[in-house]
Parts: C-alpha cells; structure tokens; sequence
C-alpha cells in the first residue's frame, strides 16, 4: 500500500474475529480509532521492526492493547473496561499507546464541515446508529445499537456523494479497505447534538502524525514561542525606556534615580542581551 495521503487507505481490522472486551460488547470505536491512527500516520505507528504493514494478527493485538489501557476507574486493580465505549476513550486510548501523538478529541462540526474535511483529505471516524437509514445499506449488519466507523475517502459517482467507509463488522480478509456507499446513509445515522451539530466526529488529516509532519509541527511551535518572546521583551525595553525618559524630564531627581538604578538599567545590561539572543535564534538580525 502506498504511503502517499493521496490514496494511502489504512488496513481494515474486522470486529468480528476480535473479541476485545469480556462481556462481548462491540469494540467498533477501538478499530475505528486505529484506522484512523492509521491514517494520519500513514501506518507508521503501527508498522513492525523490518517496516512492514502488520498483517491482521498484529493488528488484533494493537487493538487488544488500546482496550487493555482502559482499565476501570471504579476499582483499584487493573482489569478490562466492560461495557460499551464512552466518546472520551477514543482520545483516551490514543495517549495511552502513543504519548508522543497530539491530542485527539471530538469535533463539534455538521455534516458539511465533515464532508469539506474529506475533500480536503481527512480521515474521520463518526458514532452512527445505522437503523436510522431509510432504505437497503451494508451497514444495516448492525442493528439499532450505538456504532462507530471510519471514514477513509469520499468521491462523486453520478451525481451523488459517496463516502469510502471501513465498518469493524464488515467481514475481514484480504478484501477491499472499506465499501463505498451512498453520503447520506452516514448522514441519516450520525447521531446529533441538534439538528445541525454531529455529536461525536474525530477527524485527521492523512500524513499529519507522521514522524516528519510532527517534527515541523514542534518546529512551527517552537519559532511562535521565539516570536511571543521578542515582542515581549521589546515591549518590556520600550516601556522602561519610557519610564526612564519620562523620570529624567521630572523635576524629582530621587525618580531619576530610581528608575536608572533599577529596571531601566536593568534593561540595558540584562535584557538587550536577552532580546538579542532571542532574535538570533529567529535569525532576525541585531535587534533595533
């Protein structure tokens, strides 16, 4: 599979030969989280030692081990978490198996916005309840319960939206990454705040959790803060350049003298020197 965003598609992993919690309560956001972990990786984190793509065996224990992290806070001793998924432990599972990945949490977007993140190349996963749609669907496998599934493209075929989705209940193997179907069967299912907001919607873009993506991210992060820092500190200089122009003119020499001997002066020794290392990290030249 290709690692290019533009047409990377995670591997499917298949609910139905994961039995991940003990009670036997649908794990459906657990693979769907990893798909989409997968995606915006591009399979990095996932990959194994020799840099190939795990076949479904170690995907299943991936999956095992982000169940695994959420044990019970109701009890003292670790233990599975039974029962179905709150939202919040898609974000949970992603910073207890990958620390060093930003933070994932839930937009609170309509299905417009959503469908604009996929043209713009976004992976997404969205809680639905598939009893909702109005006609013949695949993802009427599941009944009228609570589910959660990826969504990895989107095209126009005749006229009309599709949405490329991966349903953990969709029979594994090596077949297809995904089934295409109509827009508005995820449309008509997404569960909803109001009539407009999706409720529980997570979405990446492809290639953003990249090792590199994430370096440039720190970097980008790191040249702001030097930014902040030299407008502060200039602000800092100007104000008690001021203040010691403004003491200097006053008739009261012991003001002069105060504000010389103390953070103007301060200023002058210390923080130029700070000032100007700073600007030398951005390579801006001397400061004025």
């Amino acid at each position: 599979m290709s690692t290019d965003p533009r047409v990377y598609l995670p591997p499917h992993v298949w609910q139905g030969a994961i039995l991940l919690a003990r009670d036997g309560v649908d794990d459906c956001l657990v693979c769907s989280t990893l798909a989409l972990v997968n995606g915006a990786s591009l399979g990095e984190v996932t990959r194994t030692a020799q840099g190939n793509e795990p076949a479904q065996a170690g995907l299943t224990r991936i999956a095992k081990k982000m169940r695994d992290r959420l044990d019970d806070p109701d009890t003292a001793r670790a233990e599975f978490q039974t029962g179905s998924l709150p939202p919040a432990a898609a974000g949970a599972m992603v910073a207890a198996m990958w620390p060093h990945l930003p933070p994932l949490r839930p937009r609170d977007i309509d299905y417009a916005e959503l469908v604009g993140r996929m043209d713009d190349g976004h992976v997404a996963v969205v809680a639905i309840n598939p009893s909702r749609i109005v006609g013949p669907s695949p993802l009427h496998r599941v009944g009228d319960v609570g589910h959660a599934v990826a969504l990895l493209r989107t095209r126009m075929r005749d006229g009309s939206r599709q949405l490329l989705v991966d349903d953990p209940f969709r029979k594994g193997g090596k077949g297809p990454r995904g089934e295409w179907v109509p827009a508005r069967h995820i449309k008509q299912a997404a569960y909803r705040d109001s009539d407009r907001d999706l409720s529980a919607v997570w979405t990446v873009k492809y290639g953003a959790w990249t090792a590199s993506a994430l370096a440039r991210r720190e970097a980008a992060a790191e040249q702001a803060a030097l930014e902040t820092q030299v407008r502060r500190l200039r602000k800092e200089r100007n104000e008690a350049r001021t203040a010691l122009a403004d003491c200097q003119a006053a008739a009261d020499p012991d003001c002069s003298v105060l504000v010389k001997n103390g953070r103007a002066a301060a200023w002058e020794v210390f923080g130029n020197a700070v000032l100007a290392h700073t600007v030398q990290l951005l390579n801006e030249g001397e400061p004025t």
